[in-house]
């Protein structure tokens, strides 16, 4: 199944619904109105909610609209949360904002370093590092409290923040939730080819995937599916390729056993991820944030949602295609809801890339 289309014309939402790329949802996009919604708001605090966010959404857009114009410095985040909502809304403000001539001080955990570049490899931002938290607390989305050395340089970070320049800070959750993503997803998305700097002759001639064999939620959610055995699924796909990548965070994923087509690559520095992403046939997961990936290297993702039948069936799905259309890239998705279903999903990739 393929999504080409910008966002804005695909996009249809109304009670109880939503629509993305032809696909119908039960279910609303998370934004405030569904907030109202669900929380049953008093018509007086439903005013006082949308007056809040269209004033401070106003002079968000003024703040950055000057920044390009008076090419003053933007200071971002920080940002110590989710790989999803880093690549999802965080990494395409960034390219947005470089691309239009900004200087970027960007606070965020030194993991994100080697996505924050352009197609040379250069930096597209004054970089502000903090050591990796994943280990140490739970974040959703970017929340959870930060080891107090990290809230140290934190601080530093804001300080600088404060003697010029412009804030857009991604720790005040009503910001961050109601309007800093709706914000990016609105026109202001973009991503560098960082694809074709990191493609080797040897690895790209050399069938290969990436397999995300993710821990988190993998049990049983609405939004992840059941749980999938991932010896299984590799056992699945030894057949159609050379090297089998098993990626993610040590504190994100799985074990599975050994193979000699199997390389495990576990770990908190993604400089080995991007280089294999970018020449590898396709990306493999259960519905998560590394979809985004997809995206980033344009290679086709493999949804894994066991549970389910239909796209529409998982949940949150249509808030990722949301998402992933702002920044308005050619992507492809395919769906396997039964293991017996994913040599031909993968066949086909394979088929149509040569």
């Amino acid at each position: 199944m393929y999504f080409t289309k910008p966002f804005n014309k695909n996009l249809k939402s109304g009670k109880g619904f939503s629509e993305v790329n032809g696909i119908r949802f039960p279910t609303e996009f998370g934004d405030i109105n569904t907030y109202c919604s669900q929380n049953n708001l008093s018509r007086i605090n439903r005013f006082k909610l949308k007056f809040k966010f269209a004033l401070i959404y106003a002079l968000t857009l003024l703040k950055v609209k000057n920044a390009i114009l008076q090419k003053n410095k933007v200071y971002l985040g920080p940002f110590v949360g989710e790989f999803g909502n880093f690549l999802g809304h965080v990494l395409p403000l960034i390219g947005y904002l470089h691309k239009n001539g900004v200087e970027v001080h960007f606070c965020g955990l030194n993991l994100f370093r080697p996505f924050v570049v352009d197609e040379n490899g250069s930096s597209l931002v004054v970089f502000h590092g903090l050591r990796d938290i994943y280990n140490e607390t739970k974040v959703a989305a970017n929340f959870g409290v930060m080891p107090i050395d990290v809230q140290q340089e934190v601080n530093l970070f804001y300080e600088e923040a404060a003697k010029g320049g412009v804030l857009i800070d991604l720790r005040d959750s009503f910001f961050y939730w109601f309007v800093f993503r709706d914000f990016v997803a609105k026109g202001r998305a973009f991503f560098y080819d960082i694809k074709e700097n990191n493609i080797t002759p040897f690895e790209s001639n050399t069938r290969s995937c990436v397999l995300f064999p993710r821990s988190k939620g993998a049990k049983e959610s609405k939004n992840n599916g059941q749980e999938w055995d991932y010896d299984e699924v590799i056992t699945s796909l030894v057949d159609s390729f050379d090297k089998i990548y098993v990626l993610g965070h040590p504190t994100f994923v799985k074990n599975v056993r050994p193979h000699p087509k199997v390389e495990l690559k576990f770990s908190n520095d993604n400089k080995e991820l991007v280089k294999i992403c970018s020449n590898a046939d396709c990306i493999i997961s259960q519905h998560s944030g590394v979809i985004y990936l997809s995206t980033l290297f344009q290679v086709p993702y493999v949804l894994l949602y066991k549970g389910g039948s239909v796209p529409s069936e998982i949940g949150s799905l249509n808030n990722t295609l949301y998402y992933l259309n702002s920044v308005k890239k050619p992507y492809q998705i395919e769906f396997c809801y039964d293991l017996k279903n994913l040599n031909p999903i993968i066949a086909l990739i394979l088929k149509n890339k040569k």
